[in-house]
């Protein structure tokens, strides 16, 4: 092989447009088409622990007792996130949440399987949240929360339990959208102090809003002016 065939096939097994990959672990560089021992061993570890973390995780009950809508709500809730963990099938995942009704709640299922005849065996998930939602979460409920939506004013609650309240509510209100109106409701339940300030600086989106009524909150601490300044 003379010395231009030997530079062709140099330059063909190192050329800059087909560069060899190399992968970094704690022992070294290694190849494309390996894996890293310790690396490996590190994935099989935390998916072990993640497995075992989920393990520990029980679904809700729901007792019933006080029959408000926000507890069965916060129970149909749970019982999704839940089953977004496991892969049962839909039946399965039905039977669960039944046996995971105590008090009232439980004696009202048992009533209610026996006068429509319902087959336990049968139930999927939906069908049984339908039945709940029927029983608990009627449309005066959500009428009710729509209503406390654009009822919600700051008055004596601090600036992060009315955050929290305005994205809880806003859920039930699907219409509004577009940041400007989630903006002006914000701003509609806050006194001028917070509201002339904040508009002034025109926020883009209700995040940085949120954020400015924050630090407006926090440097207004103690100024009793507040109070009167609507």
């Amino acid at each position: 092989m003379n010395s231009r065939s030997a530079s062709r096939d140099q330059n063909h097994h190192y050329s800059p447009s087909h560069p060899r990959k190399e992968y970094y672990s704690s022992e070294g560089p290694t190849s494309s088409l390996e894996v890293s021992p310790i690396r490996h061993q590190r994935r099989i570890h935390e998916k072990e622990k993640f497995h075992g973390e989920l393990k520990k995780t029980k679904p809700p009950t729901l007792d019933g007792e006080n029959k408000r809508g926000e507890d069965v709500e916060s129970w149909l809730l749970g019982m999704r996130r839940y089953f977004q963990l496991y892969q049962y099938s839909p039946n399965l995942e039905a039977r669960i949440s039944i046996y995971h009704l105590k008090g009232k709640a439980s004696i009202w299922w048992e009533e209610l399987a026996q006068v429509k005849v319902i087959n336990e065996n049968k139930i999927t998930w939906r069908q049984l949240k339908k039945y709940f939602q029927h029983k608990y979460l009627s449309g005066h409920y959500y009428d009710r929360k729509i209503q406390e939506f654009f009822e919600l004013k700051l008055g004596n609650m601090t600036m992060e339990k009315y955050e929290r309240f305005f994205w809880e509510l806003l859920r039930y209100v699907d219409y509004i959208k577009n940041e400007k109106s989630k903006i002006c409701r914000f701003l509609s339940g806050l006194s001028a102090y917070y509201k002339d300030k904040i508009q002034y600086d025109e926020p883009k989106n209700i995040e940085a809003t949120i954020r400015k009524a924050k630090y407006l909150y926090e440097q207004s601490k103690g100024r009793s002016f507040l109070q009167r300044y609507w």
